[in-house]
């Protein structure tokens, strides 16, 4: 079993479109560790929803379908810019 976690997300900023319940949209975070993360996607209630990519210190870490701000469907997972894992998710 692989077991794919991203770090927690600390504060961040809308930097394009509507990251409250809009698609298309970007927001960059600082992760509790201190570095930085973007988020560009769709957004519903404040959360990730729908299709989204997710970057960590400028590399894409998962490329797929979120659901209440968790990955949750179909996705591809990145490491070291290497594809780990292609396949599905259910809440994280």
């Amino acid at each position: 079993m692989l077991l794919i976690c991203l770090p927690i997300i600390g504060v961040g900023q809308c930097i394009y479109g509507d990251c409250e319940n809009g698609s298309n949209a970007i927001a960059e975070y600082t992760t509790q560790n201190g570095g930085t993360a973007k988020y560009d996607g769709g957004f519903k209630n404040g959360e990730f929803n729908g299709q989204g990519k997710y970057f960590q210190d400028g590399e894409l870490m998962y490329d797929g379908i979120w659901l209440n701000g968790k990955m949750d469907g179909k996705g591809k997972y990145f490491q070291d810019g290497e594809l780990m894992y292609d396949g599905y998710r259910k809440d994280d």
